[in-house]
């Protein structure tokens, strides 16, 4: 079985029911629970109605119950980790990107997350960290695809701070006003 150390240091296996359902009782803030939730999910997926699922449902069931407040009553009938997940799922200003648009979008944004650190680093590695907060910290200018895009081709055609500035310093500034 899986040993629990104090201050929970133990290491979980990745591919592992137990440690699954530690993450989720270590949970302390709801992503890290919707995550895991996610994965228990998938794991019974093929065993929709099965005593797994039942058994799952009830422990999530069990644990949700203190956190969802005024849905708590309507958990009592949900005898799968699919209807646990239904009525437990998030109603914020965020629910509609998890549900509705779905991971998809999510991976994106992180994707271009990415790309923006990337390219700091890159433009603070070659030029300078002047330069990136001249590119980088001008409220007016925004950061969308196009720009970063011509950033990015800016960083490699360019060999120094002064003709980075002055090709996507105010260059790109007026093509978007």
């Amino acid at each position: 079985m899986l040993e629990e150390r104090p201050g929970g240091t133990s290491p979980l296996p990745d591919d592992n029911l137990v440690g699954e359902l530690v993450r989720l009782v270590r949970a302390r803030r709801e992503d890290e629970a919707i995550q895991v939730l996610n994965r228990l999910r998938d794991r019974v997926a093929d065993n929709e109605g099965g005593a797994l699922d039942r058994a799952l449902a009830a422990r999530v069931r069990s644990l949700a119950l203190d956190l969802q407040g005024d849905r708590a009553a309507h958990l009592g009938a949900a005898r799968t980790m699919k209807e646990v997940m239904e009525m437990i799922k998030p109603t914020g200003h965020w629910a509609s990107y998890w549900y509705e648009d779905g991971e998809e979008k999510g991976r994106s944004e992180g994707i271009e997350e990415g790309r923006l650190t990337l390219l700091r680093q890159q433009i603070n590695r070659k030029f300078g960290a002047d330069t990136v907060r001249e590119l980088f910290d001008a409220p007016d200018l925004p950061l969308n695809r196009e720009r970063v895009d011509t950033l990015a081709n800016a960083v490699v055609d360019c060999d120094t701070a002064e003709e980075l500035l002055a090709r996507v310093g105010d260059g790109v500034a007026a093509e978007e006003a």
